[in-house]
């Protein structure tokens, strides 16, 4: 992710409504400790316009807790434009 900070910043705003799920290409390479902490276990190889088994996993992952009711899909060059909406 190209903006860790940036995002960090604004999932904290209400951090107690947030679960982050993570699927990096390269997990080796993700040096963030906030990141790290949010890798989901099951990685599935990604190509260039094929993401649908890495979300399939994301969303698989997240269903786990019934309290999550809406989800972003965020790619590494997004930044959040907007606050948090609660």
């Amino acid at each position: 992710m190209n903006h860790p900070d940036l995002w960090k910043d604004y999932l904290s705003e209400d951090s107690q409504k947030v679960s982050i799920y993570i699927h990096p290409k390269y997990p080796k390479k993700i040096s963030v400790d906030w990141m790290k902490e949010n890798i989901i276990s099951n990685l599935v190889s990604t190509n260039w316009g094929y993401l649908t088994d890495a979300f399939y996993q994301l969303l698989k992952t997240a269903y786990r807790d019934n309290q999550n009711q809406h989800f972003i899909f965020v790619s590494d060059s997004c930044v959040p434009v907007c606050r948090f909406l609660k």
